[in-house]
């Protein structure tokens, strides 16, 4: 099962209200496999590795049994990493109501906060985000990806050049979280 959500055109949405998308396959995810064969190359998930690799100064923001993380190897700017802090859980099954609440909380301030701050930054309000869950997956976690930048030549070769670094991104949404207070 993949869920995901596009929000704005440019983000490949095709309805005005916002909504999540969820996909039902007899076919795994290729992302769902790359995930399962990180675990086993590395013996960690990868939202794990995530939160292991990223120093205080890429945290945007901690919740009780949450936090959300600029990746230090973002594609876009903004791009952030919402994992449980707990990193056995898999699934949202797995969840306790408090985990469940923080996800959703940290989801919903970061989504509030690209309300604002990319229309500041003159661009529409965009952005995908997809859900990871899974067994063998090691964490359940979400990436929102911004659509802050246009996808050039490089980036279909697979080769991304940010406009952006991953400490001004996290510095950015820390402002707009003291901005509105959240």
């Amino acid at each position: 099962m993949q869920v995901f959500k596009n929000t704005g055109v440019v983000a490949g949405s095709s309805l005005d209200h916002g909504h999540y998308q969820v996909i039902l396959s007899n076919a795994e995810p290729s992302k769902l496999r790359a995930l399962r064969k990180f675990r086993e190359e590395k013996g960690y998930s990868f939202a794990g590795f995530c939160s292991r690799s990223v120093s205080e100064d890429l945290v945007v923001k901690e919740y009780d049994t949450a936090r959300i993380l600029t990746p230090p190897w973002m594609r876009k700017p903004l791009e952030v990493v919402i994992a449980t802090k707990d990193l056995g859980k898999e699934r949202v099954s797995e969840l306790s109501s408090q985990e469940v609440r923080d996800f959703a909380a940290a989801t919903s301030d970061i989504t509030r906060v690209l309300k604002r701050v990319m229309p500041a930054m003159e661009k529409d309000y965009a952005f995908n985000l997809m859900l990871y869950s899974g067994k063998g997956i090691g964490t359940l976690h979400a990436e929102i990806v911004p659509c802050t930048q246009i996808t050039g030549g490089s980036e279909h070769a697979g080769l991304w050049i940010c406009q952006s670094s991953p400490t001004l991104s996290t510095e950015i949404y820390r402002e707009w979280f003291e901005k509105l207070r959240l």
